[in-house]
C-alpha cells in the first residue's frame, strides 16, 4: 500500500501528521511498514524540527507523506466484508451493538505490538495506551471513532453496558490522531470473576467530510467511574450524528 500526500498541507495537520508518525513509528514496523517518511511545507519544517529528535535512524523530514507497506504475508488473513460480518455476528456485536457490521478492518495497536484480531483474546494490563489506529480512507473525509465494551458489569448481566472507554470526532482523514477527544482514553479493567467481555472498536465516516458540532460532555482520563461513561448508546450516538453505518471495526476479548 502507497498513501501520498502531494502539494501543500496545512501546517496543523502536517504537525499532527509528523507527531503521530514518530511515536508510532515502531508500531508501523510491527504492522508491516518497512518505509514512512512525513511530508511538511517548509514553512513549517522549522517548527517541527524538535520531532526528528524523537525519530529513528533513516526517517527524515521530506516533502511527500509517504507509506509504503511490505507486501502481505501468506498466512496473514485478510478480512473480507463477509469474513467481517460473520465475525460481528458470531460474537453477536450485531445486534447488541450495532445494526450493521463494518464492512472494513481498523487496525488498533497497542504495546508489545499486540492488536484485536475479530474475536483473539487479549491481556489488558498492557493496554496503558493505544499506539495507532489506521482503516480504510481519504484524507478528505472526516471520520469519528468508538471503542467501547458493551458486556458491563459482565456479557450475562450487562446492566451498566456500554461502557465508553474512547471516542474521537472529527478526526482528519483515516489515521488517528490526538485531536477532536470527546472522551479520553482509559486502561480498561474487569471485575474477577465476570467472564470474558467484548471490547469494540468502530469507526464512522462523517456526512459529506465535515466537521460536527459534537455536543456531548467532555470525560478525561480521571473519570474512570463517572456514570457518564456508562449506559453509553453506540447507536444512539450514531443516530443522533447521523454516522449512518459503520465503516470499519475491529473487537478482541478479554477477562
Amino acid at each position: 500500500m502507497v498513501v501520498r500526500l502531494e502539494g501543500r498541507i496545512r501546517s496543523l495537520m502536517a504537525l499532527l501528521v509528523c507527531e503521530c508518525l514518530c511515536k508510532s513509528i515502531h508500531g508501523l514496523e510491527a504492522q508491516g511498514y518497512g518505509h514512512a517518511t512525513v511530508a511538511l511545507p517548509k514553512t513549517t519544517i522549522n517548527t517541527i524540527r524538535m520531532f526528528e529528535k524523537t525519530m529513528p535512524p533513516g526517517y527524515t523530514i521530506e516533502t511527500d507523506l509517504v507509506i509504503k507497506r511490505r507486501p502481505t504475508e501468506k498466512n496473514q488473513k485478510e478480512w473480507k466484508p463477509r469474513d467481517i460480518e460473520k465475525a460481528f455476528s458470531e460474537h453477536q456485536i450485531v445486534p447488541d451493538v450495532v445494526d450493521d457490521p463494518p464492512v472494513n478492518k481498523s487496525t488498533i495497536l497497542f504495546p508489545l505490538n499486540r492488536s484485536p484480531e475479530f474475536g483473539n483474546e487479549m491481556n489488558l494490563s498492557i493496554h496503558k495506551h493505544i499506539c495507532w489506529a489506521q482503516w480504510p480512507g481519504t484524507m478528505n473525509d472526516t471520520y469519528t471513532l468508538i471503542y467501547t465494551i458493551p458486556d458491563v458489569p459482565s456479557r450475562d448481566n450487562p446492566t451498566s453496558g456500554e461502557y465508553q472507554v474512547w471516542v474521537v470526532g472529527n478526526i482528519e482523514g483515516p489515521i488517528y490522531m490526538e485531536n477532536g477527544t470527546l472522551t479520553e482514553y482509559i486502561k480498561p479493567t474487569h471485575p474477577n470473576g465476570t467472564g470474558l467481555h467484548r471490547h469494540v472498536f468502530l469507526v464512522y465516516k462523517q456526512p459529506f467530510g465535515r466537521f460536527i458540532r459534537f455536543d456531548e460532555p467532555f470525560l478525561d482520563a480521571k473519570t474512570r467511574l463517572d456514570p457518564r461513561r456508562y449506559k453509553f448508546s453506540t447507536r444512539a450516538f450514531a443516530r443522533k450524528y447521523n454516522l449512518g453505518k459503520p465503516a470499519a471495526g475491529n473487537f478482541f476479548l478479554a477477562y
